[in-house]
């Protein structure tokens, strides 16, 4: 893991567990293109234990909203993926633009 992720995650931990805050975040990844799907794009949604699922739902739907505008498209459409990983305070979604 490169040092600044880790950098990254301990003060995500730290300001979560001192505060008591829900907190969402995407570590300022950008979404990524899925391979063989046109106009596709994946990202993570980073989350702490006092997070509701709309404030991570609302999180998703910002990052596809942007993502959306910076493509110049239309409207778009978000797949949560699941994430099979025990304890993971991650949510992986699939933004599908129409362009």
């Amino acid at each position: 893991m490169c040092k600044k992720m880790v950098q990254y995650l301990l003060v995500f931990i730290l300001f979560s567990v001192l505060t008591g805050c829900a907190i969402t975040t995407l570590y300022g990844k950008k979404p990524a293109p899925v391979q063989g799907e046109k106009n596709a794009y994946r990202y993570t949604v980073y989350f702490n234990i006092f997070t509701s699922k709309t404030d991570i739902e609302k999180r998703a739907h910002e990052a596809a909203e942007k993502l959306s505008a910076e493509k110049k498209c239309k409207s778009y459409d978000l797949e949560k993926i699941p994430n099979t990983t025990l304890g993971a305070m991650t949510v992986d979604y699939i933004a599908r633009l129409h362009c």
